[in-house]
C-alpha cells in the first residue's frame, strides 16, 4: 500500500513537472503570439465578410457562412493543433522526467558529497589549527613550569647551601668558644696552642670546601690578633687567645652576611 502511494505521488508530481516544462517550452517558442496571430486572422476574416455583406457583394447569409468557416479554421489550425502540440510536448517531457530526476538526484548526491567533504576539510583544518594552538599553549605552560621548577630547585639549592654554611660556621664558632673558655679557665698555653692549630686546620678545610668555595678563605686567613689580653694569663697563651678571638669575629661577620642573604 505504501509502495503504491509512493508510485502515485511520483506520477502526479511527474505530470505536474511535465506540464510545466511543456508550457514553458511552448511559451518560450512563441505559442501565445501564434494564438494572437490566429485570432487576428479570425477577426480580419469575420470583419471582411461583414464589410462585403454591407457592400452587397454577397448576402448576410454568406457572410455568416464565411465567418463560420473562418472560426472553424481557427479551431482546427489554432486550438486543436496547439492542443496536439502541447499534448506531444507533455508526453515527451513526461517520458524524460524519470531519467531527468535520476540525473538530478545523482547530481544532488554528488554535490552533497562534495559539500560534505569540503565541510570535513574545513572542520579538519580548523581542528588542526586549534589543536596546534593548544599544543603550543601546553608547551608554553610546560616550559613555564620547567622554569618554575628550575628556579624552585635553584632556591632550594641556595637555601640548602646557605643552611649548610650557617651550620658549619656555627660549629666552628662553637668549637672556638670552647677553646677560649678552656684557656680562660685553665691558662694552659700549650693546650690552647694545640687546640687552636687543630681548630684552624679544620676551619680552613671547611672554608675551602665546595660548599664555600674560596671567597671566604682569604678574609679568614688574613685575620690577626686584636690585642685582646687576659689578665694574669700566660703571654704566649694570650697571643693564641687573641688570634682565636679575631678568627671568631671574622666567622661572626660571615654569619651576619649569610643571614642577610
Amino acid at each position: 500500500m505504501e509502495s503504491s502511494t509512493s508510485v502515485l505521488s511520483y506520477y502526479l508530481a511527474a505530470a505536474s513537472r511535465s506540464w510545466s516544462a511543456a508550457w514553458s517550452w511552448a511559451t518560450g517558442q512563441g505559442i501565445i503570439l501564434t494564438w494572437l496571430l490566429a485570432f487576428g486572422v479570425l477577426f480580419v476574416a469575420i470583419a471582411f465578410a461583414v464589410v462585403r455583406a454591407w457592400r452587397k457583394d454577397h448576402s448576410w447569409k454568406d457572410a455568416v457562412k464565411h465567418a463560420g468557416w473562418a472560426f472553424r479554421d481557427f479551431l482546427v489550425a489554432g486550438v486543436l493543433s496547439s492542443g496536439f502540440v502541447l499534448a506531444l510536448l507533455f508526453a515527451v517531457f513526461f517520458v524524460r522526467d524519470a531519467p531527468t530526476q535520476l540525473a538530478e538526484s545523482k547530481h544532488s548526491i554528488e554535490q552533497l558529497k562534495a559539500d560534505h567533504q569540503k565541510e570535513l576539510t574545513t572542520i579538519s583544518s580548523e581542528y588542526e589549527a586549534e589543536a596546534g594552538a593548544l599544543k603550543k599553549k601546553i608547551a608554553d605552560l610546560e616550559s613555564k613550569l620547567d622554569d618554575r621548577d628550575t628556579k624552585r630547585r635553584e632556591r632550594e639549592d641556595q637555601a640548602r647551601i646557605k643552611g649548610n654554611r650557617i651550620a658549619a660556621i656555627s660549629s666552628l664558632i662553637s668549637g672556638a668558644n670552647v677553646i677560649a673558655k678552656t684557656f680562660e679557665s685553665g691558662n694552659d698555653k700549650d693546650l690552647i696552642r694545640t687546640q687552636y692549630l687543630a681548630w684552624e686546620q679544620s676551619a680552613i678545610s671547611v672554608l675551602e670546601s665546595d660548599s664555600f668555595g674560596v671567597s671566604y678563605l682569604p678574609e679568614f686567613g688574613t685575620a690577626r690578633g686584636n690585642g685582646m689580653m687576659l689578665v694574669d694569663h700566660n703571654i704566649e697563651g694570650n697571643g693564641w687567645y687573641s688570634l682565636l678571638e679575631s678568627k671568631i669575629r671574622v666567622l661572626n661577620s660571615f654569619m651576619t652576611e649569610l643571614r642577610k642573604q
